[in-house]
């Protein structure tokens, strides 16, 4: 009678345990019915502005903008898949002559929301 206990209580925690990796593994996948996406630097610690757009969310089009001192330095318009990450590399140096210090602001926008960064050079 004891075997009998034994084995079952070490068959419900084979059991339990199974299902409870199995639902964590399909809450941590970011494709399994998820709808977000997210901008961050590449380097938030380098001068470096290159920034990454990584896309879970029905929203394939995304507009993007580069601020300093609320003018607006470059744009772009971008199309990401859901699943799939774009990564954007900006050279400043195009666009100024002087000094790169300040602080820069990024926004992306899609058709239903914005998102916006910082850094300060």
């Amino acid at each position: 009678m004891q075997k009998k206990i034994i084995i079952f209580i070490a068959l419900l925690f084979i059991v339990s345990s199974s299902w409870l990796f199995y639902v964590n593994q399909q809450e941590t996948n970011p494709n399994k019915n998820k709808n977000w996406w997210s901008l961050s630097f590449q380097d938030p610690q380098s001068n470096n502005l290159a920034f990454i757009i990584e896309n879970y969310s029905q929203e394939t089009n995304f507009h993007w903008q580069l601020l300093k001192d609320n003018q607006v330095i470059t744009q772009g318009e971008l199309e990401i898949a859901k699943g799939y990450s774009h990564q954007v590399s900006l050279n400043l140096s195009d666009f100024f002559t002087s000094s790169l210090t300040g602080k820069f602001i990024l926004q992306v926008k899609t058709n239903s929301h914005q998102k916006e960064i910082y850094k300060n050079l």
